[in-house]
């Protein structure tokens, strides 16, 4: 991505925004951010953000339910929302031609909801429903509980959806509240993708975000210690699981340490990218001792981890976890690791380079770092990469997944 293409510019309210042109883009993607992720919520109103991003759907002082998305999909566009453990976002993809007006109903609705009575109580049934449909998915329960049991007095030990008790004793001024708290022009920005008009900033200029106003009500993200995850191990049992799961969490880097968020990449694609990485080689293609094998980053504002899960038969479980902490402790000296370093540094850029090529994609990927005040992320990638192409400082992330973790182990009952 071209420096000169990336503009970063602040409104009269105080709302950060950055401008991303995209010559070739049919289409233009606004995309509208909030520190109000699961991070931000008491302890005992746990789903509250999750809840409040379905209320805002519900119509806003001049959006009647519904309207919303009829009007955005007569603009030819589409909308969508996600609550996150750290961030809310809310974005629109429209043809360049209706930006105006797909802007003045975005805003419009998030920022001026109509939260009421009638709508929370119908809403609250839908999430109920939704949380009891997410009780018959396997996985995402096993990775759930996981979550709960490596983080210590963490919020992302929380469940984004919650709990059906929490949800019951919520009530709608806790909405308005958090509304009032966390969507404020000093919790928030806005990134537009695409090919943008000549005059987009006389468009944000005179857009209801002149109306956004920074509340009196301080917005509190949980304090963390920087120690924060359990070590040891847990086993668990669940219903109808056809292979046991093990997954290996390390507490790494926080998501804004980009440096070292790369570095993790890098250790992950050199550990689980295609056949003949790693781990996939030994454990799944010469001993075939799992059915499948992944390595990644579980990446947040407050904490990050290095995760290895894999799946594999009951009677496998012990040669699986002696086999991982093996080939992690000969990885120092593997004899190839310079040329699988270089190839895992081309993965990871590709990556990159593939993720950022819709204005979706590039919306989400600069509003996401301006939300966290990082400007010009890309301008630290090449730079990183060269850094871990140096063998002793890739060696150093190695050799903390040496050390202590926490184990997590899934069996059917």
């Amino acid at each position: 991505m071209d420096l000169a293409n990336v503009k970063y510019w602040e409104h009269p309210s105080k709302t950060n925004c950055v401008f991303v042109e995209e010559y070739d883009s049919p289409l233009i993607s606004i995309d509208f951010w909030f520190k109000a992720g699961i991070s931000f919520e008491e302890k005992e109103k746990v789903g509250l953000a999750h809840f409040l991003e379905h209320m805002i759907f519900k119509g806003s002082k001049l959006l009647k339910p519904g309207e919303f998305d009829l009007r955005i999909e007569a603009l030819g566009g589409f909308s969508n929302a996600s609550t996150g453990y750290d961030d809310v976002h809310y974005y629109v993809d429209i043809p360049p031609c209706n930006l105006e007006e797909a802007l003045s109903l975005l805003i419009n609705l998030v920022l001026f909801p109509n939260l009421n009575e009638e709508d929370y109580k119908l809403e609250k049934k839908v999430i109920i429903e939704e949380i009891l449909q997410s009780q018959d998915q396997v996985d995402e329960l096993i990775f759930n509980l996981f979550l709960k049991s490596v983080w210590l007095d963490h919020p992302y030990a929380k469940s984004i959806l919650g709990n059906e008790e929490n949800i019951n004793e919520l009530e709608l001024i806790d909405l308005k509240n958090f509304h009032r708290s966390q969507y404020n022009p000093t919790n928030s920005c806005i990134a537009i993708a695409g090919k943008l008009p000549r005059n987009h900033l006389e468009i944000l200029k005179n857009c209801e975000l002149k109306k956004f106003k920074k509340n009196s009500t301080d917005s509190n993200q949980i304090c963390i210690n920087n120690k924060f995850i359990r070590k040891g191990r847990k086993i668990a049992f669940f219903k109808d699981i056809e292979f046991s799961r093990i997954l290996m969490a390390w507490q790494i880097n926080n998501f804004n340490d980009q440096k070292y968020t790369l570095g993790y990449e890098i250790v992950s694609s050199i550990l689980t990218d295609g056949r003949n990485s790693i781990l996939n080689r030994s454990l799944k293609e010469d001993k075939q001792i799992v059915e499948s094998i992944y390595s990644g980053i579980h990446s947040g504002e407050l904490g990050s981890l290095f995760i290895i899960e894999a799946n594999f038969k009951k009677e496998n479980q012990k040669r699986v976890e002696n086999s991982i902490d093996n080939l992690l402790q000969n990885l120092l000296t593997h004899s190839n690791l310079i040329n699988k370093i270089k190839k895992a540094i081309r993965i990871v850029k590709s990556n990159y380079i593939f993720n950022l090529e819709t204005s979706s994609q590039l919306a989400n990927f600069y509003g996401n770092h301006l939300l966290w005040g990082r400007l010009y992320p890309q301008l630290e990638l090449s730079k990183n990469l060269k850094y871990w192409e140096n063998t002793e400082n890739l060696k150093k992330l190695i050799k903390f997944l040496l050390q202590d973790k926490f184990t997590f182990i899934a069996h059917n009952k």
